[in-house]
């Protein structure tokens, strides 16, 4: 019974039901029961699911998986690149309107010899990009076709199957180690932390990821919003737990930011026209919506202020092992 659990957090045992979710992203069948601790304001699922119950709710094409496949812009020269970006002006626009005016693009840098870490790689998309720097990688996922299709594009890339715990990893090994969008999915958060910790260097780095419960996106949309993303996300967190949390595991922050993108707030709409319309518009096949470049456009007054005010829709810390 929920009386004799514990916060993942806090520690406290008082907590507030929120309401019922089911899967909204990909429909598979399933309803769960949120909670939200009173104190730390940790969101979770409970009783939490399994590791076989939850299988069948990442399927092959979760979405993960699938998104190292380059686009003709990046991955070509810089005359192809211009050619490209000619041809699609809107995204030309959102690239420089959002990496370089929003600053929404990974800030730390990498080097040649560099060894770095991405737990819950998927196919590889952050570990390709970083091998072009002449780092060495590595990446641990829970899927063999994703690592798979990983070792395809670069056989440099080591990786493993499993939890990082499981991964026999040597002390100390890391410089940099990047858990972006995974620390959410995980049962035990700050065993996850803890056993980062372990392998990386002394003065070494990690960027956390994750949904920001605190955001303005979640507060409009509640239920609907897409950073639930129930039953794979077992955590909502917020920057308020997350300092907690990071405190717990003594991890030094050095930096935190709110990143909002348009995706997480036009599929969270897809989600109420679904509810209230009595539709059933599939989320992952509503791309030329959710990735309409002219939206994007649109969108980005929305993003500055949020991310000015650090009510965006994901939270990204960058911690030191002191």
């Amino acid at each position: 019974m929920i009386d004799n659990y514990k916060c993942q957090i806090c520690d406290n045992s008082s907590f507030s039901y929120l309401h019922k979710g089911v899967d909204r992203l990909y429909g598979v069948e399933g309803a769960f029961d949120f909670y939200r601790c009173n104190i730390c304001r940790l969101i979770f699922i409970f009783p939490t699911p399994g590791e076989d119950a939850l299988k069948k709710y990442y399927p092959d094409d979760y979405y993960s998986y699938i998104t190292a496949e380059k686009t003709e812009a990046e991955g070509g020269s810089l005359r192809q690149k211009a050619i490209f970006y000619f041809r699609h002006p809107f995204k030309f626009l959102n690239c420089v309107l959002y990496s370089k005016l929003l600053n929404q693009k990974d800030i730390l840098e990498y080097k040649k010899g560099l060894n770095v870490l991405d737990v819950g790689c998927g196919d590889g998309k952050y570990l390709l990009d970083k091998r072009r720097y002449g780092c060495d990688c590595f990446g641990i996922d829970i899927d063999e076709k994703a690592l798979s299709r990983l070792r395809e594009k670069d056989n440099d890339v080591k990786t493993y199957r499993g939890n990082l715990w499981e991964a026999g990893l040597t002390g100390e090994s890391f410089d940099v180690v990047n858990i972006n969008n995974v620390l959410e999915h995980v049962g035990e958060p700050e065993k996850l932390l803890s056993e980062v910790k372990k392998i990386m260097k002394k003065g070494a780095i990690l960027r956390v990821v994750v949904p920001n419960s605190a955001s303005l996106t979640h507060w409009l949309f509640r239920k609907y919003w897409m950073g639930i993303d129930i039953p794979r996300h077992l955590y909502t967190f917020s920057i308020k737990n997350l300092k907690i949390l990071f405190k717990k595991t003594d991890l030094t922050i050095q930096y935190y930011r709110t990143i909002e993108n348009s995706h997480l707030f036009i599929v969270s709409t897809i989600y109420v026209i679904n509810e209230f319309f009595k539709k059933n518009l599939k989320a992952m096949e509503c791309s030329k919506i959710w990735n309409n470049e002219f939206l994007k456009l649109l969108f980005s007054p929305y993003a500055f202020i949020v991310n000015a005010l650090k009510i965006g829709g994901m939270v990204e810390f960058i911690l030191k092992k002191d």
